[in-house]
C-alpha cells in the first residue's frame, strides 16, 4: 500500500513557501510605492538664534530615506549654506559655503557672489576622516581643531534631523518631487 504521509508534508512545505513568497512580493510592492519628497522649515525655528534675514532647512527623501539636508542662514552681511549628506541614515559628508555681500551695492544678484569660504568634511562612522577648506572662515567664529569640528557638525546634524523629521511626520508637510533631486 502507498504511504501518503511524506507527500502530505511536501505539499504543506510547498504551501508555506508560496505563502512566504507572496508576503515578500507584497512587501516589495509596498516599498516600491514610496515616493521622493521634500520638507521645508522656513521659520528659523530650528536655529539656535534667529539670523537677520531668516533661515531655512530643507530635507530630501528618496524611497522613504532621508539623503540630504540643506540649511541656509541669511545675515545682513552674507549667507551660510550647509548641506548634510546621508547614506542609510549615517552622516557621510557636510559641505559649507559662506558668501559675503557688498552692503554698498544692493543691486548685485546674490547667486552671482563668489564664496569667501568653501569646505567639505567627510565622515565615516561619525568621525571626520577628511577636511578640505578653501578661503577664510569669515562669517562666523568656528572651531579650528578636528575634534571640535566633528562635535559641531554631528550636533548640528542631530538637531536638524530631529527638527525635519518632526515636521515630516505629518504627511501634509511633504512636497512630492517629480524629478530627481
Amino acid at each position: 500500500m502507498f504511504n501518503f504521509e511524506p507527500m502530505r508534508y511536501a505539499i504543506l512545505v510547498l504551501c508555506m513557501l508560496s505563502g512566504l513568497a507572496s508576503v515578500q512580493a507584497q512587501t516589495e510592492i509596498k516599498k516600491g510605492k514610496r515616493y521622493n519628497y521634500t520638507v521645508t522649515i522656513d521659520d528659523a525655528s530650528f536655529a539656535t538664534s534667529k539670523p537677520d534675514q531668516g533661515a531655512t532647512l530643507t530635507g530630501y527623501w528618496k524611497n522613504g530615506m532621508l539623503f540630504r539636508l540643506e540649511a541656509w542662514y541669511g545675515f545682513n552681511y552674507g549667507g551660510i549654506y550647509r548641506t548634510f549628506f546621508y547614506w542609510e541614515g549615517d552622516l557621510i559628508t557636510v559641505t559649507e559655503i559662506h558668501k559675503l555681500y557688498n552692503g554698498n551695492d544692493p543691486l548685485v544678484e546674490i547667486d552671482s557672489i563668489e564664496p569667501c569660504f568653501n569646505a567639505q568634511y567627510i565622515f565615516e562612522d561619525g568621525i571626520i576622516t577628511s577636511i578640505k577648506q578653501k578661503g577664510t572662515y569669515s562669517l562666523i567664529e568656528g572651531p579650528q581643531d578636528k575634534a571640535s569640528m566633528q562635535g559641531m557638525y554631528m550636533g548640528m546634524s542631530m538637531k536638524y534631523l530631529a527638527a525635519i523629521e518632526e515636521k515630516a511626520a505629518k504627511k501634509r508637510n511633504r512636497k512630492k518631487l517629480t524629478e530627481n533631486p
